[in-house]
């Protein structure tokens, strides 16, 4: 997934799957995420969303209507902010086969539980989700993935209203470039709390005032 204006998203390694469910009904899918929740056993979250992006970390918390993971990034070999995807999108839970590896890093460096959010996010309604994470980050990163399955924008919140989300975007280059406005429909990432977020954030400065 790369960025609109132009940047490139952080990449993530390649993982062998060990446990294949293609096709899951949705209650199957909900025990699996619950099961490696319960377990923190790393995963790989497959979408029925042509060309998306394949999820790896930890689940946090599962929701009716959005699920909540932390991001395991293999390039930085740790924990690198927080994913929230739609419930109904997810296809497909396998195991990863480098699991074991994460968390041993993890433990290495002291990072073991895995991180959390710094406050609980509402799964179960989009506008709660998303002014829940705001509460918490300046920036917010968002996919629509059934339009761009390789774009997605980021920015800070503005407004949800009329179930849309209202954001003031932010480039690559550490600059506010204006808004942007979503349907809620239309939402299947919302991603916060990583360090390219956070350089983006400190750079850009305060958000500015409206015009």
């Amino acid at each position: 997934m790369t960025w609109l204006s132009g940047g490139v998203r952080r990449a993530t390694g390649e993982i062998t799957t060990l446990i294949t469910m293609s096709g899951d009904q949705p209650r199957r899918v909900r025990w699996r995420l619950l099961a490696a929740r319960d377990e923190q056993r790393m995963v790989k979250i497959h979408r029925a969303i042509k060309g998306a992006d394949v999820l790896e970390g930890f689940v946090l918390e599962v929701g009716a209507r959005w699920n909540s993971f932390a991001s395991f990034d293999w390039n930085l070999m740790g924990v690198n902010g927080f994913v929230a995807v739609r419930t109904a999108q997810i296809q497909r839970v396998d195991r990863a086969d480098r699991g074991r590896i994460g968390r041993r890093t993890l433990e290495l460096h002291g990072e073991w539980p895995p991180a959390r959010p710094p406050a609980p996010l509402a799964l179960d309604r989009t506008g709660a989700l998303l002014q829940s994470v705001a509460a918490q980050s300046p920036l917010i990163v968002i996919g629509y993935e059934n339009q761009y399955p390789d774009e997605c924008m980021i920015g800070a919140m503005l407004a949800t209203k009329n179930k849309k989300l209202t954001l003031r975007l932010v480039s690559p280059r550490a600059r506010w470039i204006g808004d942007g406005q979503w349907p809620f429909r239309e939402l299947t990432w919302i991603e916060f709390g990583g360090n390219y977020e956070a350089a983006l954030a400190e750079l850009a400065g305060p958000l500015p005032a409206e015009s």
